[in-house]
């Protein structure tokens, strides 16, 4: 779920601000669930949350444009960025930071990789859709 929460603000906002609510909502998330956060997997959050927001250059949400065009551009980064963060970024870092072994990283960061992507994609376009329709398209007023 805040994947997807992050990938939408990312589509509002941009790759920051989706990087920081990202970062900061899985520190949180650690902090209060266990006591303290996995760094290498705030990290991986980060950069999940800093890719996802390159969305915001390919839709036009605050136009009220929620199209075909929008649907496609936040699969494919949210894919994109899942991929780098979940099976590069944190099982690296988990080995180099917490000399994790290799085969258990990596399957941890492609069950991540499978789930967090399936769930950024949906709340994302959910989101994003609901979003939308609170908006006035460009262009929809007529003048009298």
């Amino acid at each position: 779920m805040a994947y997807g929460v992050s990938a939408f603000f990312g589509c509002l906002f941009g790759p920051v601000a989706s990087c920081l609510i990202a970062a900061i909502g899985h520190t949180l998330n650690d902090f209060i669930f266990y006591g303290s956060p996995w760094w290498s997997w705030v990290v991986a959050s980060a950069v999940s949350g800093l890719v996802a927001g390159f969305a915001y250059y390919y839709t036009k949400l605050d136009e009220g444009e929620f199209n075909k065009k929008t649907i496609l551009a936040i699969i494919v980064i949210n894919v994109i960025g899942n991929a780098i963060a979940w099976v590069l970024v944190a099982p690296c870092l988990d080995i180099v930071i917490y000399a994790e072994p290799v085969k258990k990283v990596f399957l941890q960061g492609l069950m991540s990789f499978a789930a967090d992507g399936i769930s950024s994609i949906v709340v994302c376009l959910l989101l994003t859709a609901a979003y939308s329709k609170t908006r006035t398209k460009t262009g929809s007023l007529d003048q009298e």
